[in-house]
């Protein structure tokens, strides 16, 4: 009775490409393995065809942006799971920052995109390095993005399996991305005062 891969496929083509509750429901009541496989690869093509070749290009671009844009990994704009433990007196400084009701949850999911944004410069500024280790890190982000295009995906939280390559591949590059940002550094001193600083 186990829901097919199929299943994930077609949702992932359906509105942002993240869950849908139809398809999830309809499973629930297909009786066979087979009759699932079917539904699910009906939809797919129907929606492949609706989409066309460049509405799915376009598709795939945008969902691209939703798997990885959010640095706080949609940190409670879904679900219904965390509550605020105010009766719990050495929670009250966490709960501030990481609850629903807590005062300070807006400065973590900016102070969050703030980690997000830095870790991706570092990544894109160490593209230079090219040892083999980096192009295995590299290669493994590529398939790390292309299973979250094919599968169900289009929220940030699903890129949270995938942190251990980030966090590697960002390390290993770490001193390369801080030469090209000292180099920017002294250009820009330069540009505004003349003089290069050493």
């Amino acid at each position: 009775m186990a829901i097919p891969p199929i299943h994930f496929m077609s949702m992932g083509v359906a509105g942002d490409g993240g869950y849908n509750e139809q398809d999830a429901l309809k499973m629930a009541t297909l009786p066979k393995r087979a009759d699932k496989v079917a539904y699910s690869k009906t939809q797919l093509l129907k929606r492949l065809r609706q989409r066309g070749v460049l509405g799915y290009v376009t598709f795939l671009v945008r969902k691209q942006g939703l798997n990885t844009a959010d640095g706080s990994f949609a940190w409670l704009r879904e679900g219904h799971f965390f509550a605020n433990p105010n009766d719990v007196q050495p929670w009250r400084g966490v709960a501030a920052w990481l609850t629903p009701s807590g005062r300070h949850l807006k400065d973590f999911q900016f102070l969050a995109q703030i980690w997000w944004l830095f870790l991706l410069l570092i990544i894109c500024v160490g593209l230079r390095r090219q040892t083999d280790w980096q192009r295995l890190l590299q290669l493994g982000l590529i398939g790390a993005f292309m299973y979250l295009l094919l599968f169900e995906g289009g929220r940030s939280r699903y890129v949270i399996q995938f942190l251990p390559l980030f966090f590697l591949l960002a390390g290993s590059t770490a001193d390369i991305a801080w030469q090209a940002l000292n180099r920017l550094g002294q250009q820009s001193v330069w540009l505004f005062f003349g003089k290069e600083t050493k």
